[in-house]
């Protein structure tokens, strides 16, 4: 559904995000 895959593009981003956090820290 609509709703679960906003759900899943949400996890991907914030798997990104929180990757580029790792390996860049601000």
């Amino acid at each position: 559904t609509t709703t679960e895959y906003l759900g899943f593009v949400g996890r991907g981003e914030g798997i990104s995000c929180h990757a580029v956090v790792l390996i860049e820290p601000v």
